[in-house]
């Protein structure tokens, strides 16, 4: 097949692994090679651990600064979360390694030439915007951090002490070095530790919209699986480009719709069995993920309007303020947003097959259709241990808890 969405036997999240492969949270080697990769997965996490112990170092010494006490708590829970994160990528390596290949098994089926230019079109959209979505928020996390780096421009604050990297135990062996040298190895270190976050999240969502994508390229071939059409090529033989000609035929019984019918069914089994492994990958992160995303909210709300220690005619803090929680709406709602796609997606698949022409067919086609229907009315989704569904009904109950938690609290100190 000449294909045009990736070349043969690349994943469809390549990019989003590569990206994990530079921060040691994703090793593509085996034998000698993957064991130094090991080494530098290890001094990864060991780095990312320091710091968070340094930050809670910090915020013993912050006790009479309220508002820097409080960012070092956020930053404490958001990198808490980030370090579950990478340990849990590589808890389930294979895991993953299993979605990335099962998520390419339907390019091996039978279709018809309007369901590979579909596909292929799909598919190209969604590998499109999961890359420029990645782009997009690192650059955006990486204009967001130097604000966090903004006291230091002050002269009074030029010293190694100051800096987060003098909690940790990297502290003393950085202390000899100038503050040039000890304020670049800060900011290099805090930058990866945050785009490891960013990443992890990134892969997860990825994983989310392609299988949103599998549920309706599953509903396309539900709805023209009665249609006549002589045309039928396997996937990976299909030429994207060759629209007008005829390939290579796959008449009856691969055309018939009641093959055409099992195709679907096998499909479906197949995304069912990849959302189990989503779900037994990501079940438990979520929920520390969520109380992480809502603390966060809360907090910069608290600043703002309830003990209003930030100053938003200080563009410098007003900056920091507005970014992170900028940044911690973009998390939270990349995620609710994505698992949204795949309940709403997976409902559609009981309407696609009952606008298929199944009454036109034989008895065993419509005794299929009835069991499949059966299998299929209820929506799958995603969850935070069974307690909370990744959807936009979890993204509207975090932002109203968290405002109703600072209006107390507001009320309170009135």
């Amino acid at each position: 097949m000449t294909d045009k969405v990736l070349p043969p036997g690349k994943s469809y999240i390549a990019f989003n692994l590569k990206c994990l492969t530079y921060l040691g949270n994703w090793n593509p080697w085996n034998h000698r090679r993957g064991w130094v990769y090991h080494v530098y997965t290890f001094v990864m996490l060991f780095m990312m651990s320091s710091r968070i112990h340094g930050y809670f170092v910090a915020v013993r010494e912050l006790q009479q600064d309220f508002l820097q006490q409080t960012l070092m708590l956020v930053l404490i829970s958001t990198f808490s979360v980030g370090v579950l994160k990478h340990i849990n990528i590589l808890w389930h390596h294979s895991d993953v390694l299993f979605l990335t290949r099962s998520l390419t098994w339907e390019r091996s089926l039978i279709c018809s030439k309007k369901v590979a230019l579909y596909r292929n079109e799909l598919l190209r959209k969604v590998i499109k915007f999961t890359k420029d979505l990645t782009v997009i928020w690192l650059w955006l996390v990486g204009f967001d951090l130097p604000l966090f780096y903004r006291e230091f421009l002050d002269g009074s604050h030029r010293t190694v002490d100051h800096l987060s990297i003098s909690y940790t135990i990297f502290g003393f062996l950085l202390a000899p070095f100038n503050f040039l040298v000890v304020f670049v190895i800060d900011y290099v270190t805090f930058v990866m530790f945050v785009w490891s976050v960013i990443l992890n999240d990134c892969v997860f969502l990825a994983l989310m919209l392609h299988i949103a994508a599998q549920f309706e390229i599953l509903n396309f071939r539900l709805k023209m699986c009665t249609a006549v059409d002589n045309d039928y090529q396997i996937g990976d033989e299909f030429d994207t480009n060759s629209i007008g000609t005829k390939g290579r035929d796959y008449s009856a019984p691969y055309s018939s719709p009641n093959h055409q019918l099992i195709i679907c069914i096998q499909h479906y089994q197949k995304i069912f069995g990849m959302m189990r492994v989503l779900r037994k990958i990501y079940g438990l992160i979520l929920l520390p993920q969520l109380i992480s995303s809502t603390s966060l909210i809360t907090f910069v709300g608290i600043h703002v309007f309830v003990t209003k220690t930030v100053n938003l005619g200080d563009p410098s803090s007003a900056g920091v303020v507005v970014l992170t929680l900028f940044s911690s709406l973009i998390q939270l709602g990349v995620y609710c947003l994505a698992g949204n796609s795949i309940i709403v997606a997976s409902d559609l698949t009981t309407f696609a097959a009952y606008n298929c022409q199944w009454y036109r067919e034989d008895a065993a086609f419509k005794k299929k259709m009835s069991i499949f229907l059966s299998m299929s009315k209820k929506p799958m989704s995603i969850s935070a241990i069974g307690l909370f569904e990744l959807s936009c009904v979890t993204l509207k109950n975090v932002l109203t808890k968290s405002y109703s938690a600072m209006a107390v609290l507001q009320k309170s100190a009135e």
